[in-house]
């Protein structure tokens, strides 16, 4: 069975608005059969390391920096084609 989402609690329509020194999980749980793998990047550079942890909920990213806006992706894959990527913008306000 393809990989699917169940993503609840944001709006994916909308960019998440944080104020800087804040902390945030963004949401992303995929299942399928076989369970998908979840990875996470950013379209315009890497995690940073130390700050960001990744948990079976999503990706947690601790005291918010400006250096943290920007798009993040989620995306799913267990092999069954068609694999997904669940785009969130995150916006830093306060920089």
């Amino acid at each position: 069975m393809p990989a699917y989402y169940l993503i609840h609690k944001i709006n994916l329509h909308c960019p998440i608005f944080l104020k800087l020194g804040t902390n945030v999980t963004l949401e992303c749980a995929a299942y399928g059969e076989p369970m998908p793998k979840v990875n996470w990047r950013k379209t315009d550079g890497a995690l940073k390391n130390g700050r960001t942890k990744v948990r079976p909920e999503g990706l947690l990213i601790l005291d918010i920096e400006a250096s943290d806006e920007g798009i993040y992706l989620c995306e799913a894959d267990n092999g069954v084609a068609p694999s997904l990527i669940h785009r969130i913008h995150l916006q830093v306000q306060g920089k």
